[in-house]
């Protein structure tokens, strides 16, 4: 019965040819490019990598255009009034974060909106 680490015919033929379509690989990156400087630890390095056999599934963010505004922390015990501007959401929210006033609020204000 062979052990996990045995190395037959069969793994030596598949190690042999993945490592082939490697070397392929690299050095035609080599060719394509040839002023680029890589050291052989560099092309050890990728030749070790994983390869991704099937396309990254992974989506890339959608960037929507929002309405031109700004965060802010806003008060309101006697009408709204804007205490500070932030240019983000989380710096907004961070520096309200040990806000024990509950007329004491962060908002997203947009250009030309009044406060109501």
């Amino acid at each position: 019965m062979p052990t996990p680490n045995d190395f037959g015919p069969d793994e030596f033929d598949r190690f042999a040819r993945e490592a082939g379509e490697g070397l392929r690989r690299l050095l035609r990156q080599a060719l394509d490019n040839p002023r680029a400087t890589a050291s052989w630890a560099d092309l050890a390095a990728s030749a070790a990598r994983p390869r991704k056999s099937e396309p990254s599934q992974e989506q890339t963010p959608t960037v929507v255009d929002a309405e031109p505004g700004v965060w802010a922390i806003v008060r309101d015990d006697d009408g709204p009034r804007v205490e500070r501007v932030f240019d983000s959401e989380l710096a907004a929210l961070r520096a309200n974060q040990g806000n024990t006033d509950p007329t004491r609020t962060v908002r997203f204000l947009e250009f030309g909106v009044e406060l109501a």
